[in-house]
């Protein structure tokens, strides 16, 4: 599995918690506000929460992760200074 394949696991792991958290409480609460079991906006709510976890978690794994994603590459040098060393080179070698 890829490190970035883990991080959406566990950035969904989360928002599922939290909405599921939120979700027994706003039920709860709206049951008792009615008195009756009943769907309504309390399911928006539910989304909502999970889309602000989300991307709380998001924010924070990418945070977290781009300090070492970021790999050192090696300093590419241009043709002129190829070109130097090799002629460089075979001058020390030209019979005299």
């Amino acid at each position: 599995m890829g490190r970035r394949f883990l991080c959406q696991i566990i950035e969904v792991d989360c928002a599922v918690a939290v909405a599921c958290l939120a979700g027994r409480w706003v039920i709860r609460y709206t049951y008792l506000e009615r008195g009756h079991a009943a769907v309504g906006g309390e399911w928006l709510f539910i989304l909502l929460v999970y889309w602000a976890a989300y991307k709380a978690a998001h924010k924070i794994f990418s945070a977290l992760s781009l300090g070492s994603a970021k790999k050192e590459r090696p300093v590419k040098s241009n043709g002129a200074q190829n070109e130097r060393m090799h002629i460089s080179f075979f001058k020390k070698y030209e019979a005299h």
